[in-house]
């Protein structure tokens, strides 16, 4: 049985593709998350039984009313806060998302942030109702042709799934800008690629690739990796080419239009 897809189409006219996440693996991912909240409440509830075992016992009654109230301050932050600092940290993903190979996206498959985030799980509470059933988020997903509970909805985010085969280089796509870069002309033009390949290359795919050089100066750091690392993953796996880091995407691209564009009149015949 296939996977559901989402399929989007770039500016660049280049359409992605993303497995979307199943009801049977949310589940097991928020079920995860919930088991690492209910732990962190126990322990501060532990925490919180010490010092006020000790505070009564020096007579200091003002200072277990802080201490509870510390204590239920903490216990809210873990029970909303948790899923969006790890979202907002992690991209996407929550210790329990990394664990199912899931993660949260905006509609454009662009990285959510800190607001897509928050909107996302307020509205967790009420997909949560009756509590802690998940019943209208369970049934909103049911509904949904993209399995998007109500915050997904109010946050315009999507939860996909990452193939096992291109997890590891889909996680790289969402390093800090100050991470990307791409190879200089020089190494580009280090890699070889055999002109029997050349010849597997359609004539829209090469034109996807031109429409990518052609315009990635103008794009954000993070979207021109992206956008490199949809168009030439497919390429690279067609052709066999090797690939050792999520930085060589753009430089294999340069030297498959160098390439291409020099034989160009010899793979036409």
């Amino acid at each position: 049985m296939l996977d559901n897809e989402l399929a989007i189409e770039t500016p660049e006219h280049v359409e992605l593709s993303f497995a979307l996440a199943s009801i049977g693996n949310r589940f097991l991912a928020c079920a995860t998350d919930h088991i690492i909240q209910i732990l962190l409440i126990f322990a501060i509830a532990l925490a919180v039984y010490s010092f006020e075992v000790s505070l009564t016992s020096l007579g200091a009654q003002y200072g277990v009313n802080w201490v509870l109230a510390g204590a239920i301050l903490l216990v809210f932050l873990i029970g909303v806060g948790y899923f969006v600092a790890f979202e907002t940290l992690w991209n996407g993903q929550t210790p329990g998302k990394r664990w199912m190979r899931l993660r949260v996206v905006r509609q454009d498959a662009r990285p959510i942030g800190f607001y897509e985030a928050l909107i996302r799980n307020l509205i967790r509470l009420v997909d949560m109702m009756p509590m802690p059933s998940y019943f209208i988020g369970i049934v909103s997903i049911f509904f949904s042709q993209h399995y998007r509970r109500l915050g997904d909805y109010a946050a315009g985010t999507v939860v996909v799934k990452e193939r096992a085969t291109e997890a590891p280089q889909f996680a790289q796509l969402f390093e800090a800008e100050e991470n990307i870069k791409s190879l200089g002309s020089a190494d580009a033009s280090a890699m070889l690629i055999q002109p029997y390949l050349l010849r597997l290359i359609t004539s829209e795919e090469i034109r996807a690739v031109d429409a990518f050089l052609r315009r990635r100066a103008s794009l954000e750091p993070q979207r021109r990796q992206f956008l490199a690392y949809r168009i030439a993953a497919p390429l690279m796996m067609k052709m066999r080419v090797p690939i050792q880091s999520a930085h060589h995407y753009e430089a294999f691209l340069e030297t498959l239009h160098q390439q291409y564009t020099a034989q160009a009149k010899y793979l036409s015949k």
